[in-house]
């Protein structure tokens, strides 16, 4: 083994961390030193005294160095130098300074590459003296796959300031969440405790229900060779990682309004509240008063327990937490409003859930003839087919009188001699002119599309769930066709093809490894 003893100045350390040779694992604990910790630091080194040996060992990346042991004191110097060389009485002078940067820290390099698990292990057995890991520390050291990377993407945008990310979300995060609700503590916060929130959050959108918080089930959840780590790494396949993490960062951002001002909330009416409010938003709610969002808390906070709650409480309280939070926060809608809202809601979620939504402008050619596309009609069938057999956590939609090009918007306002409405890159173009094309009613137009889909080709068990969930949505002057495809228990087909969505298109299904992975879908999803 290739390994040697190293002194290495502090300015080459420093120059080391700023280039990324040296870097922080992911399964190292967060920075938790206290002021008095790192000033004893530095006072330590000025005066000569021995700070102890630092372990690096090369990556699996072969550029850089993982630090092993020593990461609390190289980023107490890093950060010290970075604040212009002062930490609460220390301030040092330009002699100081320079001194500083040419003392030498004591190194043990391993110069081979060795695996990530080697590595942790050392790194498990150099943490068995000094301040004890927490659980989720020590859960973190081993952490893979996509739940722990959406854990770490949730976590990172509920408290940017926890890493400096340079990368911030899309909704472009400033505030610290578990602060400004007085959630956790700045200790909790360095011990992993956000962490341990967001993975029961995130377990219980995943298994469709609460439940108490529990340090067992989470070691299994992280434990890479457990059934669970593999049954919730599996039923993530079914949740495009993307598309969830943009979810629960909606719900992020309108918590961390600056009108939703609210102290004191248990960590359980957090984990209630949030899932209440992440569950109305998948549903299409629109949040239309976010300053009664804290009253609505308030509620909520004062009727969580603060002892243990059993399921069956759970439940109770996320309907009333639900209750509150639409009472208080979600404008009631009548008549054609309530098509408004549902329609421009799908069309902005059709931006990020791109699987799961589908417009078609019309069933006709955008000619003078305007004679039926038999193309277009086998098109939908097929996208339905496609999408049944996406798996989605949800419904999905097709959308029959919007067009998402711009060129078929022009044709129809010149052809039909209306005016389509653009909401979210789309034009909404309706379906009245198609049937007075085809001499019939809307009505009648409906019943068109019924029947096309009602025929042998389609699979049975899909025809018949996707039939009566057909109907019409008014958006202003202009009506359109919703066909609501239910999540399915089986392959679907469609003229005996398989059909899947890729993100927004649709696309027939040949090789037969592909074919396995769908029917292995239904099946754990079956289980």
């Amino acid at each position: 083994m290739d390994k040697e003893q190293q002194q290495i100045s502090i300015a080459d350390v420093y120059q080391m961390m700023k280039q990324g040779q040296l870097r922080v694992p992911a399964y190292q604990r967060e920075f938790v030193w206290s002021e008095s910790q790192q000033e004893l630091l530095i006072d330590s080194i000025m005066q000569g005294i021995y700070v102890g040996q630092m372990f690096i060992a090369k990556g699996e990346q072969c550029d850089s160095y993982d630090i092993i042991d020593g990461q609390q004191r190289i980023k107490t110097i890093c950060n010290f130098i970075d604040n212009n060389f002062q930490i609460n009485t220390i301030v040092f002078d330009e002699s100081q300074r320079e001194e500083f940067l040419n003392k030498k820290l004591h190194f043990f390099v391993l110069n081979d590459v060795i695996s990530t698990e080697k590595i942790t292990e050392v790194f498990r057995l150099i943490n068995t003296a000094g301040e004890p890991l927490t659980a989720q520390e020590i859960r973190r050291i081993n952490a893979k796959g996509n739940f722990a990377e959406t854990v770490k993407a949730i976590t990172n945008a509920a408290y940017p300031q926890k890493t400096n990310a340079t990368d911030p979300s899309p909704h472009g995060f400033t505030t610290n969440i578990w602060e400004k609700f007085g959630v956790l503590s700045s200790k909790e916060l360095k011990q992993g405790a956000d962490e341990v929130l967001i993975s029961r959050i995130l377990l219980a959108i995943i298994q469709g229900h609460c439940q108490p918080h529990d340090e067992a089930l989470l070691d299994e959840v992280y434990k890479t060779n457990s059934d669970l780590h593999k049954e919730i790494e599996a039923k993530l396949e079914d949740f495009p990682i993307s598309v969830l993490i943009l979810r629960l960062e909606e719900t992020l951002s309108l918590l961390a309004m600056p009108m939703v001002d609210i102290n004191g909330l248990s960590k359980e009416c957090f984990y209630i509240s949030f899932l209440s409010l992440y569950n109305l938003l998948l549903e299409g709610a629109k949040i239309t008063n976010s300053t009664s969002l804290s009253l609505a808390f308030s509620e909520i906070n004062q009727l969580v327990p603060p002892d243990t709650i059993s399921e069956k409480q759970y439940s109770c309280l996320m309907d009333y937490a639900k209750f509150q939070i639409t009472q208080k926060c979600i404008e009631e809608k009548a008549g054609d409003a309530i098509g408004i809202n549902e329609l421009e809601a799908a069309l902005y979620r059709a931006k990020v859930e791109t699987a799961g939504y589908e417009f078609k402008q019309g069933i006709l050619f955008l000619d003078e003839q305007r004679n039926e596309n038999e193309h277009l009609m086998n098109a939908i069938l097929e996208t339905i087919c496609g999408m049944a057999n996406s798996c989605l956590s949800g419904s999905a939609y097709l959308f029959i009188g919007i067009a998402d090009k711009k060129q078929d918007a022009l044709r129809i306002a010149e052809l039909d001699h209306i005016k389509p409405a653009f909401v979210a890159d789309h034009y909404i173009v309706g379906i009245e002119r198609e049937a007075k094309a085809l001499n019939i009613s809307v009505e009648g137009y409906c019943r068109r599309i019924k029947n096309a889909i009602d025929t042998p080709k389609l699979s049975k068990a899909l025809a018949l769930s996707v039939l009566p969930n057909i109907d019409i949505v008014r958006y202003r002057d202009l009506s359109v066709l919703r066909i609501e495809v239910p999540p399915q228990n089986e392959i679907s087909y469609f003229d005996g093809k398989i059909y899947i969505r890729k993100h927004s298109n649709t696309e027939e299904v040949t090789l037969a490894c592909d074919i396995v992975a769908i029917a292995n879908r239904f099946f754990y999803k079956n289980k």
